[in-house]
Order: structure tokens, then C-alpha cells, then sequence
């Protein structure tokens, strides 16, 4: 009976350290498999063990392949640069547990574009913002950094040259309207608004702020101004620099 035990005790734990989910909620699912199967808890759990094993293999198997695909197409096999464990091995794990195949070919850009010398910004961060999004939302930051960069060309076209234009200015300072956002993607109110959220509490997004001055009489027909302000909400927004630079390495 104590060998039971012990059998049991180390199926239990090794589904834990695979799966990283805490004993006891391993035990109960162990013993549910158990009860439905009719085999030992021990045979459940090794069994629950090996297919999660396998899964993450698979998952990281594809990732080195779609990887090897991306250095060879540009042309990185002779000239890429190391990257660190702290970068490396989060994308790999996140990579490993990613069913969405949108998802996980973003995982593969973004360790191809950190080993690439070409490319300037590599933050760990990247890898836990991917793990909190969905196809939604990285579509919706697309069509956000689509415009932005078709607003920031006109500008460059038609005002270049005018005292008051910047060239470098943020892309906070570009309001990104929702009905050209939404024009060629097909989601709904609701799962915009969501992900809107999603992407300003992840920093990628925010709503924009306008700044404008009004002049008024403050007594004695003495002028003065005043600033307001207003706020876009989920009609006007803007992409971060953050977001610019998260794009860059999704659409790498």
C-alpha cells in the first residue's frame, strides 16, 4: 500500500512541475481522470503527464521550424547575433503552450527579430505582452499602426517644411479614428471595446487627448484664455511608441 502511496504521490508531482499548476489541483484532476477511466491514479497522471509533455514538445518542435524558416529568409543564417536566456527561454515556454497558430508565428518573428543585428529594440517585455493578447487584438493594433503610419506620410507630404511641423513627433500626438480602424476588419462593439482595453491597459493603445485654447473675458473686457481638454474614448485613439515598436516586430 506505501509503495501505491509513493507511486502516486510522484505521478501527481510530475504532472505539477509539468503543467506548473499547484498539487492539490493536479490530485483533483488526477482522481477525476481516475474515476471516469477506471485505471489508477498513478496510470492518470502518467498519462496526463506524457500527453502534456508531448503537446509542449510539438508546440516547440513547430516554433524552431517556423523559426529556421524566417532566418533563412532573411538571410540571418551567417550574421545573427546571441540573445539571453531572459529573452530566449519565456518565448520558448509561452511558445510551448500556444494553440492559436496566429499566436505562434508571432513567437517565432519575435525570437528571429532578436537575434537579427538589424533590429534596434529587443524588450523581454514583448514576451508577456504577447502571452495577454488575442488575434483581435494585435489585428486591431495593426489597422492602429496602419493608419498611423499612413497619417504620419501625409503630414510629412503636405506640411513638411511649415514652422509648425515635427517629423518626430509622438505617435501619441495622432488621433486614430474608430470608424477608419474598424473599416476592413470585421469584429463588433463590443469585441472592440474589449480589446481597446486590453491594448491601453497593456500600454500598446490609449485614447487620445486634444488640447485647444479659448479665449474669454475675465471682467473689465480684460481677454484671457483658458485650455481644454478633451477625451477620445474609444472613438479617438492613438498608438503608443511601445505599441510602434511591438508592431514592428509583429509584422517582421
Amino acid at each position: 500500500m506505501s509503495e501505491e502511496i509513493t507511486e502516486t504521490a510522484k505521478a501527481v508531482q510530475e504532472v505539477a512541475k509539468t503543467t506548473g499548476q499547484a498539487i492539490g489541483a493536479v490530485e483533483k484532476v488526477g482522481k477525476f481522470f481516475s474515476k471516469i477511466m477506471g485505471e489508477s491514479i498513478d496510470a492518470t497522471c502518467g498519462m496526463l503527464a506524457d500527453t502534456l509533455k508531448y503537446k509542449r514538445w510539438e508546440r516547440q518542435t513547430k516554433l524552431v521550424e517556423k523559426a529556421e524558416r524566417l532566418i533563412k529568409e532573411k538571410n540571418l543564417e551567417k550574421c545573427s547575433i546571441p540573445i539571453s536566456a531572459k529573452l530566449a527561454l519565456p518565448i520558448f515556454q509561452n511558445a510551448s503552450v500556444e494553440d492559436d497558430d496566429f499566436l505562434h508565428d508571432l513567437y517565432a518573428k519575435l525570437l528571429v527579430s532578436a537575434i537579427d543585428p538589424e533590429i534596434q529594440t529587443r524588450r523581454t517585455a514583448f514576451v508577456e505582452i504577447l502571452r495577454q493578447l488575442e488575434p483581435i487584438d494585435v489585428r486591431i493594433l495593426q489597422a492602429m499602426h496602419a493608419v498611423y503610419i499612413e497619417k504620419a506620410k501625409y503630414y510629412k507630404e503636405n506640411y513638411e517644411g511649415k514652422k509648425w511641423y515635427k517629423p518626430n513627433r509622438p505617435p501619441t500626438h495622432t488621433s486614430l479614428n474608430k470608424s477608419d480602424l474598424l473599416q476592413n476588419l470585421s469584429v463588433n462593439e463590443s469585441d472592440y471595446w474589449e480589446s481597446v482595453d486590453n491594448l491601453c491597459r497593456l500600454g500598446l493603445a490609449d485614447s487620445y487627448f486634444d488640447e485647444d485654447s479659448i479665449d474669454f473675458e475675465s471682467g473689465d473686457n480684460y481677454l484671457s484664455q483658458d485650455v481644454v481638454t478633451s477625451h477620445g474614448g474609444y472613438d479617438e485613439l492613438c498608438i503608443t511608441a511601445l505599441g510602434v515598436a511591438f508592431i514592428k516586430v509583429c509584422n517582421y
